[in-house]
């Protein structure tokens, strides 16, 4: 912002020359990891990427409910599974991961015609399990900056404050607007930030000042509440000597895949428990239990072999207030 970003705090401190030097010795250790692999294991290569988003906006009107149809099939006919790593099964839709949410909808035209059809508004839409795929964002409504999104403004906070308290700022995150300028005091940036409502606006703005105080005063960084739950924060590069990030390497995509575990964990089908996930997402906020490295992890990695992180462990219990009672109900206030 610019610290802890990667260009203020990283590539600031290294020239080009020895970036290439760290790339090339990254990709000699990959090619002897590779070179450890069976012949076999070359034989067939699995490529995790959104090819049905591709293929369908090449596709006619109407033809799109048609592929999908014919996919469904497919994997009805093959009984296609996947354990797919977290980046592909977030989403829900790269390659085979798609199977799952293909039997959720092979009996709804409806929603799998969306399913294909959908845009993503922001990053939040396909992290946030709450607010869901089809959610919007706020604009600030202060002029033409970029939006950073969710995920960085978690990253910024977890860089100084515990990974759960980032998580639960972040995900107030609605908007935001944010500039970059370069002035004789040095590089500084300027972000509006919304939120959904004055909950979320003093979540935020409680993260944002802790963020603050917990930085570098060369950083000369402010806070400040505005109207419309909006948050406004500034923060300039400090300068090379200065410490930017006090917590070390931050939980992987924060509370996103722990919250996608225990949902999956308590219920495997959604479609039979429609509002549960979101409500074991919020109750497990609520509750506030921490996230612990490296055990809490795992969803991110993908690990195999029935290993259950400790965060899911721990608020598995909730499954008794969101699959008993009806999902508004269960939804903690606030």
């Amino acid at each position: 912002m610019p610290p802890p970003t990667t260009a203020g705090d990283f590539c600031r401190r290294f020239e080009v020359y020895d970036i290439q030097i760290l790339m090339r010795a990254i990709n000699a250790v990959r090619l002897k990891v590779w070179k450890r692999q069976p012949q076999a294991f070359f034989k067939r290569a699995i490529i995790d990427a959104d090819a049905l988003s591709v293929a369908s906006s090449l596709l006619a009107n109407g033809a799109a409910t048609q592929i999908v149809t014919d996919q469904l099939n497919l994997y009805q006919q093959y009984g296609v599974t996947t354990n797919s790593s977290y980046l592909a099964a977030i989403s829900g839709r790269p390659g085979t991961v798609m199977a799952p949410t293909f039997h959720g909808v092979r009996n709804d035209p409806k929603a799998a015609d969306a399913l294909v059809t959908s845009r993503i508004t922001s990053d939040a839409a396909v992290l946030d399990l709450v607010r869901g795929m089809s959610s919007q964002t706020i604009d600030p409504g202060v002029g033409a900056g970029e939006t950073m999104g969710m995920t960085y403004w978690y990253y910024v906070l977890a860089g100084r404050l515990d990974d759960q308290q980032s998580w639960l700022a972040a995900t107030s995150w609605a908007g935001d607007s944010t500039t970059v300028s370069v002035n004789p005091g040095g590089t500084c940036v300027n972000s509006t930030i919304s939120a959904f409502n004055d909950g979320g606006a003093a979540a935020l703005k409680t993260a944002l000042d802790a963020w603050v105080a917990a930085g570098p005063i060369e950083a000369r960084a402010t806070v400040q509440m505005m109207d419309g739950n909006r948050v406004a924060v500034m923060s300039c590069d400090p300068g090379p000597a200065s410490i930017t990030m006090a917590e070390g390497v931050p939980l992987g995509f924060g509370g996103a895949p722990l919250e996608r575990a225990l949902s999956s964990t308590v219920v495997p089908d959604p479609t039979q428990a429609v509002g549960a996930p979101v409500c074991l997402a919020l109750q497990a906020r609520f509750r506030n239990l921490p996230f612990t490295l490296p055990d809490d992890q795992s969803p991110l990695l993908g690990l195999a072999g029935g290993w259950q992180p400790p965060y899911v462990a721990g608020n598995a219990d909730l499954a008794i207030t969101c699959l008993s009672a009806p999902a508004a109900a269960a939804v903690p206030e606030g």
